[in-house]
């Protein structure tokens, strides 16, 4: 199984992870700021190309592996690359000189996520901007490379609500903090953290057009949004940062409603405290989150502790789609900024591995998963390959 990491040292680097859960670097992959200076999130993708024209085959069609990272400054970047599994290499690719050096427009400021459609979003990338607080939808040409923005959706905080949110340094604003898709590929989500809501876009012969927002607590600060079908029903779970909860929605397909389940729950155990001694002074909060495929277990990462952080995890109920705590584990590290699960490689549904990436302490650690009770075990760490990890992403490749 191949993983990604990125770090803000401007680094991309591929590893594999063997049958005990060892990391091992591949190669040396993208070199520092050489593809934008902070790549805090990739999003892979593969395709069939012709071989080159002197072939002796010239209908015969060949993998090519895909992947696109965020550079997350002002303005924001997004940079195209192929990936070559037989020897590891990254290389940035282009229309031109320009476009392969410096990317493409992510249509905003401070992108930190991205994700490849699929359904009826295939072929399209979309774009979460942080510190502009806008969605962009860039189109994937067939040679792999990216047009520029098609569209760019502006969010704001909401008229009823005040012009500034409970949480003033982070709320002063719309901040985009992730475009996530619903199985089907009919609906994508944006999670704005700044005005506490989550934006809803529709995907229809091609084209995106804005239909409107879910309103979640007040303060509460939406990061993440995952999605899982099954029951016939497809459901969503959000991580909420600022204060540090998961909430459940089941989805409407057809209009794209989230319908919140109950009330928020804390992602951390009761009666732990979200602040004091031994927490940082931003608090507990919420980073990644995830569901195994089997939909019995979900996990989310948990920050601000002073020594080291958090994997939450919780069972859910197929039927109900609500969740019960199951365990509070060590991280294996600082700031989890983020997890990925090897079902992500989509050649594990039992998703045996979780792979976590810390930012303060700047390490890897592997987790294997029990499958039936969705506990995990620390089986190997490595320190350094990419500096403040912001990105632990499995791959299909």
């Amino acid at each position: 199984m191949t993983l990604f990491a990125a770090g803000y040292n401007g680094t991309i680097v591929p590893y594999s992870v063997d049958e005990h859960g060892k990391l091992s670097q591949i190669s040396p992959g993208v070199q520092a700021n050489s593809s934008g200076t902070w790549p805090s999130w990739i999003a892979y993708t593969s395709r069939h190309a012709n071989p080159s024209p002197s072939s002796a085959d010239k209908d015969a069609l060949y993998a090519v592996n895909d992947l696109y990272s965020v550079d997350e400054t002002a303005p924001g970047r997004i940079f195209s690359h192929t990936y070559d599994p037989t020897n590891g290499s990254i290389v940035q690719t282009g229309k031109n000189d320009a476009q392969r050096n410096n990317g493409t427009s992510s249509g905003g400021d401070g992108p930190v996520s991205c994700l490849v459609g699929h359904g009826p979003s295939k072929g399209l990338l979309f774009v979460a901007n942080y510190n502009s607080g806008t969605a962009a939808v860039l189109a994937i040409d067939a040679d792999g490379t990216l047009s520029e923005p098609k569209e760019v959706f502006q969010f704001t905080r909401p008229a009823t609500q005040p012009k500034v949110g409970p949480v003033a340094d982070r709320q002063d604003h719309s901040y985009a903090h992730q475009a996530s898709i619903s199985p089907s590929g009919r609906w994508v989500y944006v999670c704005d953290l700044g005005a506490d809501q989550i934006h809803h876009l529709r995907i229809q012969e091609g084209k995106v057009e804005f239909t409107g927002s879910t309103h979640v607590k007040i303060g509460s600060g939406p990061r993440h949004i995952t999605f899982h079908h099954d029951s016939g029903k497809t459901w969503a779970y959000l991580a909420s940062e600022l204060d540090n909860t998961v909430s459940a929605f089941a989805v409407d397909e057809a209009s794209g409603n989230l319908n919140l389940i109950g009330q928020p729950i804390l992602a951390s155990p009761p009666g732990i405290p979200l602040s004091g001694d031994g927490i940082l002074p931003t608090n507990r909060t919420t980073a990644e989150i995830a569901v195994v495929p089997a939909g019995d277990f979900l996990y989310v990462s948990n920050r601000g502790d002073t020594v080291q952080d958090h994997i939450t995890i919780f069972q859910r109920n197929q039927l109900t789609g609500e969740l019960s705590f199951v365990e509070w584990v060590q991280s294996g590290g600082r700031m989890p900024r983020h997890f990925s699960l090897s079902s992500d490689t989509g050649k594990d549904d039992q998703a045996r591995w979780l792979v976590v990436g810390h930012q303060t302490d700047q390490n890897l650690v592997v987790f294997k998963r029990d499958v039936g009770s969705g506990r995990l075990t620390k089986v190997s760490e490595r320190r350094d390959d990419v500096g403040q990890v912001a990105f632990a992403g499995f791959s299909p490749f």
